[in-house]
């Protein structure tokens, strides 16, 4: 399992190593264990907390003026590392179609039982910046 590295944002193979040879090499056992330890507990936050999203949050996200901006914002408050991001992002020019409110009934389901959506997928673009 990969911890990432709270100082420079990295997965290294062995966090402990990393921290011990290049971002806490001049701290003490007691802070670089602290700093693993630490670095668990968020894991576990991320597996979590990261995996999930409701639907109505992307539609929020999409809806906005600047949904780049919006997305790269909600990604990072959930735990995900965006790297190589522009220092200015590009501005948005495409409109954002609106996107249905619900999932259609199917044909005979009864309104009032719960919808469940099966072999959904849901595509997140990332966007890089050629230099």
């Amino acid at each position: 399992m990969y911890f990432l590295c709270p100082h420079c944002k990295k997965a290294p193979r062995s966090l402990p190593g990393h921290l011990r040879t290049v971002c806490m090499r001049d701290r003490s056992d007691a802070e670089i264990q602290a700093t693993v330890i630490q670095a668990k507990k968020e894991l576990a936050e991320f597996t979590h907390r990261g995996r999930f999203w409701e639907y109505q949050s992307i539609k929020d996200i999409l809806a906005t003026a600047d949904p780049l901006a919006r997305l790269l914002e909600e990604m990072q408050k959930k735990g995900l590392v965006v790297t190589n991001k522009p220092p200015v992002l590009p501005t948005p020019t495409l409109p954002v179609p609106s996107l249905p409110s619900s999932a259609p009934q199917s044909p005979g389901e009864d309104a009032n039982e719960p919808h469940v959506a099966t072999n959904m997928t849901v595509s997140v673009f990332c966007f890089t910046h050629a230099s």
